[in-house]
């Protein structure tokens, strides 16, 4: 009997569901959390809060009670002894008045003080320079002087204004305050302490930092105590770099600020054991679950993984593994339909391997395959050859070739595909390569499968190349050096160095010395043209303003242009300056501006344009001839071509020149022109053009 699968997914999603209660879990644990941390920042500022009261409070009775005694005080001149009886009074009023006294109008003190704090009063003092005593004399109004401590014990300075400007100071003593900040304690670390408007410690359980007025304002809860106007909490990290919550209250009669402070640690440690128990037990159910899902889930994957293995193989090419799987469920049929897909994808693999090798070992070019790793997967017997290794080798490409050249073609072209490189490996013979690849990738041009590197005889072509070479240098001496003699011999003629001649005589010589240069003109450009598709013509790079070249060409070929009647300008052109062999860029623009005024018929037009953009500056040669038919447009540049049946002289290859001069500077050229609507020959170089450490331009 077979089992089907769908009750052991069944199975498999009913444990599942303990992954929604281990949430459930999690977050309650999450939201007691929030719960407990948020209580504690309560009881926090209860505690401030309260202090915060209680200081306010005895700020208050203290002024209730002196401005009952004030008022009961109307005497214009007290002498001595009703002075001290009314400090006494006074001092009997509070068990925490330390001292009083009263000041006259010369900033004498008659002081009495409470036996409870001092045996005898201290010695008189007069406040004429006192702030607080001039102060109070302007104003009449009562001032509270900042806290100041005498043998650790906390005071503060209450200034009263009497009839007939005499003065009543009241020392208080706030001991009482500074044993609440000292009991006020939770934990290890919690504690209380107080600071003043500037952030300084006025009240703190150590001692010397609250005599000492230690500044703290630089701490994150007391900035954000002094800047509040009521009772708040945070949690912040310390100067020390402690995580520490607070609360944090003001005492507003005083502008003093109560803070209490606790690590985060130590006040959420309830909270953190709570969550660890409950982690704990989630985990272990957790664990649980994990166990049976590891269980069940291995009785289902073990044959998945089985068919994997296989496929994996079967990815690679070996078609010898098949999937054994012993079960009573879909799991077999699945099997066995998998190994008839391997034996019929078998039989495909060697027909298509029959007719790939047929066509890969039947080309003349050297071809090699590697794998994404440079590693040899195929090579045909020509590549064999060429490299001296056997055809069956797998090691890496770059590692069994010797020739250092080669290698560094071949690396070249791998990280460049475009580009084409040649290579000398001639010994006894010549023996030429072109190098080539092409990147194979997967289907969606994502991931690189494999490499084909081409190698190409090129022997041939090299050799025919220097045939050409040695022709075209034949020429240079067989044809141009006796051509330039006799132009020179006709130069005497025409001058009359060896002789007179009649005007008929001057007439044939004309006629002979025109055709002459002319020819010398057409082997000129047979030559350059030799150059520059062999790459020998040297480029000479200045930087010069375009501007100025078009004008020098506009002047060199202005009387061409009147003779045909035709207008030549560039005056609308732009000063732009690049970096270019000045003097073949100026032949390209007398090249295409010949060519326009040679084309365009009375009356017309010929201008010089230039545009700068971002990467290069494009100049374009506009002529308002007759045009070029579409059918021209594309090899107009090649060599001997002209229009059909519009041939006004020459050789047909100064449209090759220009062409082969644009590109050696990394150019392009190409026309626009239509027919009875003129042309226009454009041609951009790129800015910033230079020779590299070899003489190459480059950008």
């Amino acid at each position: 009997m077979k089992i089907k699968l769908f009750p052991k997914f069944l199975i498999f999603i009913i444990l599942i569901s303990v992954v929604p209660l281990a949430v459930i879990g999690f977050v309650t644990v999450n939201i007691n959390k929030e719960m407990l941390q948020t209580l504690m920042l309560e009881h926090h500022i209860n505690i401030t809060t309260s202090l915060s009261s209680q200081i306010d409070e005895k700020i208050t009775n203290i002024d209730r009670r002196m401005s009952f005694v004030i008022a009961s005080q109307r005497q214009e001149y007290l002498s001595s002894f009703e002075q001290i009886g009314i400090l006494r009074n006074i001092l009997i009023a509070s068990d925490d008045f330390v001292r009083a006294s009263i000041i006259d109008t010369e900033g004498d003190e008659v002081v009495a003080s409470n036996p409870k704090f001092e045996k005898s009063p201290p010695r008189p003092k007069n406040y004429l320079k006192n702030k607080f005593f001039l102060e109070i004399k302007k104003s009449h109004t009562y001032l509270i002087s900042p806290i100041h401590y005498e043998q650790e014990n906390p005071l503060i300075d209450f200034y009263f204004p009497l009839a007939n400007n005499y003065i009543l100071k009241i020392c208080v003593s706030l001991d009482s305050i500074s044993k609440i900040v000292d009991e006020t304690r939770i934990g290890k670390t919690g504690s209380m302490f107080i600071v003043d408007k500037a952030g300084r410690i006025i009240f703190h359980k150590d001692k010397n930092r609250a005599v000492n007025f230690e500044d703290v304002s630089g701490e994150p809860i007391v900035k954000e105590a002094i800047l509040r106007a009521g009772a708040g909490s945070q949690e912040f990290v310390s100067k020390n770099g402690i995580e520490m919550i607070g609360a944090f209250a003001p005492a507003k009669k005083l502008g003093w600020s109560i803070i209490f402070q606790q690590t985060k640690k130590e006040a959420y440690s309830f909270v953190y054991k709570m969550r660890n128990t409950a982690t704990v037990i989630i985990l272990v159910a957790l664990f649980l679950s994990i166990l049976v899902s590891y269980i069940l889930a291995e009785s289902l994957s073990k044959p998945i993984l089985k068919v994997i293995d296989v496929s994996k193989n079967v990815a690679a090419g070996d078609f010898t593994k098949k999937v054994e799987i012993k079960s009573r469920d879909e799991m077999s049929d699945l099997a066995v339909n998998f190994n008839n897909m391997i034996t019929e994808l078998s039989n495909f693999s060697k027909m298509q391997a029959d007719k790939l090798s047929a066509i890969v070992y039947s080309i003349n070019d050297g071809l090699i395959l590697t794998d994404e790793n440079n590693r040899i997967v195929l090579m045909n017997n020509r590549a064999s050859e060429m490299l001296g290794v056997p055809r069956d080798t797998k090691e890496p490409l770059f590692y069994i070739v010797k020739n250092e050249m080669l290698v560094s073609a071949m690396k070249q072209v791998y990280e460049k595909p475009e580009k084409v490189l040649e290579v000398d490996l001639s010994s006894s013979k010549p023996f030429f390569v072109s190098v080539s690849t092409q990147i194979i990738t997967d289907s969606n041009k994502r991931k690189i499968v494999g490499i084909i590197f081409i190698m190409r005889d090129i022997t041939g072509i090299k050799e025919v190349e220097k045939m050409k070479e040695d022709f075209f240098h034949g020429i240079t001496h067989d044809l141009r050096n006796p051509l330039t003699s006799m132009l020179g011999f006709l130069k005497f003629l025409l001058d009359g160095s060896v002789g007179p001649i009649n005007e008929k005589q001057k007439h044939f010589l004309d006629i002979v010395n025109k055709s002459s240069n002319r020819l010398l003109g057409m082997i000129n450009d047979i030559l350059d043209v030799a150059k520059l598709e062999v790459g020998k013509m040297e480029l000479s790079l200045v930087q010069f303003d375009v501007k100025n070249l078009a004008e020098r060409v506009c002047g060199s070929m202005m009387s061409k242009a009147m003779e045909g009647k035709l207008e030549l300008s560039c005056a609308d052109m732009p000063s732009t300056t690049i970096s270019a062999d000045e003097g073949l860029i100026e032949r390209v623009l007398i090249n295409l501006v010949g060519n326009a005024i040679k084309y365009t018929p009375l009356d017309g037009k010929v201008t010089i344009s230039a545009k700068e953009k971002n990467t290069d500056v494009q100049i374009a040669v506009i002529d308002t001839g007759e045009g070029i038919p579409s059918e021209y447009l594309d090899k107009i540049f090649d060599k001997f071509q002209q229009v059909t049946g519009r041939s006004r002289g020459g050789t047909g290859i100064g449209l090759t020149i220009t062409k082969y001069i644009v590109e050696a500077h990394l150019g392009k050229i190409w026309v626009e022109s239509k027919l009875g609507g003129g042309s226009q020959f454009i041609f951009s170089i790129p800015k910033g053009l230079k020779k590299n450490e070899k003489g190459e331009i480059c950008v």
